[in-house]
């Protein structure tokens, strides 16, 4: 989905959309096929997929899971104009020592998602490491109180983005919310 199909299929003027909020979560997931280059397989996959019940919610069927993939999430900041993002699923990445982000993909040194992937094999994505802190986050309601290395994680995505966090959430629960405005 876009801003724009959403602009056209509620029949809203653009002018009067002031704030565009992209919602990511702190990880990727896929359904189905096609290329997703941080993709992590074996029990990497499956622990994250099982931390974070990746599942459908009709079907049952498991999502692929991997590294935030900082290329895709900059394309569609860009395609769509956030003004600024959100964060889910944060406390998912908990347990975790270190924790990849997607800043590049490895084929002729591309730096833009790429509209067609012919091969997506051939792509091998680059990552900026960053400490996990390995601490619980669930219920945090206020940004200083996240833990050094989360505090970091964000920071590095709106550095990377270009955009700043309003909203992360820290559990499944409704008022595990933290804003920022």
């Amino acid at each position: 989905p876009t801003v724009g199909g959403a602009v056209t299929g509620l029949g809203v003027p653009p002018q009067s959309i002031r704030r565009i909020t992209g919602v990511f979560k702190a990880y990727t997931t896929r359904v189905g096929a096609g290329p997703f280059p941080t993709e992590l397989t074996g029990e990497e996959g499956d622990l994250l997929r099982q931390i974070g019940m990746e599942y459908g919610a009709t079907t049952g069927r498991s999502r692929r899971c991997g590294w935030f993939d900082g290329i895709a999430a900059k394309y569609a900041t860009k395609l769509n104009g956030f003004t600024d993002i959100a964060i889910t699923k944060m406390d998912i990445l908990d347990p975790y020592e270190e924790i990849q982000i997607c800043t590049g993909y490895h084929r002729n040194k591309v730096k833009k998602f790429p509209f067609a992937l012919q091969n997506p094999e051939a792509i091998d994505p680059q990552y900026q490491s960053l400490s996990g802190w390995r601490d619980s986050t669930v219920g945090i309601t206020k940004f200083e109180e996240l833990p050094t290395k989360a505090m970091e994680y964000i920071k590095f995505i709106e550095n990377y983005l270009g955009v700043n966090v309003s909203l992360i959430s820290t559990g499944s629960d409704s008022q595990h919310l933290i804003q920022i405005f």
